[in-house]
């Protein structure tokens, strides 16, 4: 059998920005952002940018049984605590001043209740984007 296919060369403009996915994301522990840049933290560095009391307090967070209060008061955590944990950033991301904002408003805050009461909590995941091993820059 005889197979032989055609080959044709495709060329395209988007006609939008193109978002590369790494299927990653930052969690909201996993960075603060701060006067337009997103700082990711670096969680080895982390424990040790904060003080004794700040570990405790983390600590008593994270025992809590794991509901939306948790997960506000974790956010508010690291977000009341930016100052000086940006010394710790393993990486700088420019960001827009509309993530920012959006940023600062949601933080620590449900995002909306349900009607029956229901808290739906802002999880401020942000999607990684793929970037090359060695140099960590973006594909």
């Amino acid at each position: 059998m005889n197979l032989s296919f055609d080959v044709f060369r495709l060329y395209f403009t988007p006609l939008s920005p193109v978002h590369i996915g790494s299927g990653d994301s930052y969690q909201p522990t996993h960075y603060v952002i701060e006067d337009g840049t997103l700082y990711e933290l670096d969680t080895g560095g982390l424990m040790a940018a904060l003080s004794n009391d700040d570990r405790t307090a983390l600590l008593n967070i994270v025992e809590r049984q794991p509901n939306d209060e948790m997960v506000k008061a974790i956010q508010r955590f690291f977000y009341q605590r930016r100052a000086s944990l940006l010394s710790r950033a393993c990486k700088r991301i420019p960001v827009s001043k509309g993530v920012e904002h959006l940023y600062v408003s949601r933080v620590g805050q449900a995002a909306n209740r349900e009607s029956g009461g229901k808290q739906v909590i802002n999880r401020l995941e942000i999607d990684r984007t793929a970037c090359y091993p060695g140099s960590g820059q973006p594909l």
